[in-house]
């Protein structure tokens, strides 16, 4: 474990001093990686479309959850993460899933997100695929993505 050992010296290094306490020595490096919102207030805006082709718009109170990530896509240009992973709320998402990413890179690339709900158990969890490319449509490889998404959502009772 001369690893963790050069990691500790790192640390110690970083901070300017020995590091002390903690589980056994153990030290963790920690990074902020989402924040969420729950909004009880939320609305829900629908049409009804009848036989005849004329549609009303319907408004219902909704649940929702927002969400912002910080996620990396690797050497591949793909990225899987679980919204579930971003925030510490027992929810069940609804449709529909409302994502908006974001590239952090100084040169230009492109970024997709398709967000798909999927069962997790006992309440279900949302799997977001990031791909990322550069102009010429090659994988642009090591790229950091922000992201923001907000669904409907049912609670979770445990």
């Amino acid at each position: 474990m001369a690893g963790q050992r050069d990691l500790k010296k790192h640390f110690e290094a970083i901070l300017g001093r020995e590091l002390v306490g903690g589980f056994g020595g153990e030290v963790a490096l920690r990074e902020t990686l989402g924040l969420s919102s729950l909004n009880e207030q939320g609305r829900a805006a629908s049409k009804d479309i009848g036989v005849t082709g004329s549609s009303t718009k319907r408004c219902a109170q909704a649940n929702l959850l927002t969400v912002a990530g910080l996620s990396f896509v690797g050497a591949e240009g793909k990225a899987e993460v679980r919204l579930s992973d971003f925030h510490c709320h027992g929810v069940s998402p609804l449709d529909p899933v409302f994502i908006v990413a974001t590239p952090r890179m100084p040169s230009p690339v492109f970024v997709t997100a398709v967000p798909t709900i999927i069962d997790h158990g006992n309440a279900g969890d949302v799997q977001i695929v990031l791909h990322t490319w550069g102009p010429g449509g090659a994988p642009a490889p090591n790229v950091l993505v922000t992201w923001i998404c907000q669904i409907r959502y049912q609670p979770v009772v445990f």
